[in-house]
C-alpha cells in the first residue's frame, strides 16, 4: 500500500494485544455477534478485524457452509488471527487492507462527499431553524438522469473534481477498479445499454 492511516504494532505487541486486551471486550464481541442473529451459510466481513477474535465468533456462528473475512491494515495484528483461527480450525480468509482507503487514497473523496453533506433533510432543517428561521417548509424532488455510458460519464465527472490528477494518471487496469465498483454500486440502475462494450473483457 502507498498509504496508511493507521498505526502497526511490532515485536510482542500483536502477542500483548491478544491476551490483554481482548479480553475486555469479549463480553462485548458475543454480545455484537448476537444482534447479528447469524445463521448457518451466511458470509461475513469483519473491517479492521485486529486479532480476529470477532470473525472467529462470526465463523462459529455461520459453520462450515458460511464464509469469514478479516481485513485490518496491521500485518502484525494479522499474524495472530492467523495463528488462532488455525488452532480452532476456522477457515477464516485473512487481508491486509486499510478500510478508510478505496480507490485513490484516504481522504481523497473528501471534496466531493463535501458537496452532499447536506442531504439529510431532518439535519438541514434543523440547521435553517437553528439560524433563526421559522414555518420552514422542506420539498424533496427526484430527477432522472440518463447518459449512454457509464464510464464516459464517472471518468468525465470526476475530470471536474479535485480527484482529477490522479485520475488522469490512471490506465486502463487502474480505472477497471473503481468503474467495477460504482457498477456495482449502482446495478439497480443500469440497463444493459449503458454498459460499454470494453466491460465484457474487463475483470475485477
Amino acid at each position: 500500500m502507498s498509504q496508511q492511516s493507521g498505526w502497526q504494532l511490532a515485536g510482542t505487541g500483536p502477542e500483548s494485544y491478544e491476551r490483554h486486551n481482548v479480553v475486555a471486550f469479549m463480553g462485548t464481541s458475543r454480545e455484537l455477534v448476537a444482534l447479528a442473529a447469524l445463521r448457518s451459510g451466511e458470509r461475513v466481513l469483519d473491517v479492521a478485524c485486529g486479532a480476529g477474535v470477532l470473525a472467529r465468533l462470526a465463523a462459529n456462528a455461520v459453520g462450515p457452509t458460511g464464509k469469514v473475512a478479516g481485513a485490518d491494515l496491521n500485518e502484525g495484528m494479522l499474524s495472530i488471527a492467523r495463528a488462532k483461527a488455525e488452532q480452532e480450525g476456522l477457515p477464516i480468509e485473512w487481508r491486509v487492507c486499510d478500510a478508510a482507503e478505496r480507490q485513490l487514497g484516504p481522504g481523497t473523496g473528501a471534496p466531493i462527499r463535501a458537496a452532499f453533506a447536506l442531504s439529510d433533510a431532518p439535519v438541514l432543517c434543523a440547521l435553517v431553524t437553528d439560524a433563526g428561521f421559522s414555518r420552514v417548509r422542506m420539498r424533496i424532488t427526484t430527477n432522472l438522469l440518463r447518459f449512454p455510458s457509464l464510464e464516459q460519464y464517472l471518468f468525465g465527472y470526476l475530470a471536474a473534481t479535485p480527484t482529477a490528477p490522479q485520475v488522469a494518471l490512471m490506465d486502463d487496469r487502474g480505472r477497471a477498479a473503481p468503474l467495477g465498483a460504482v457498477a456495482n454500486a449502482l446495478r439497480t440502475y443500469i440497463t444493459m445499454t449503458d454498459w460499454p462494450r470494453p466491460w465484457k473483457t474487463m475483470s475485477w
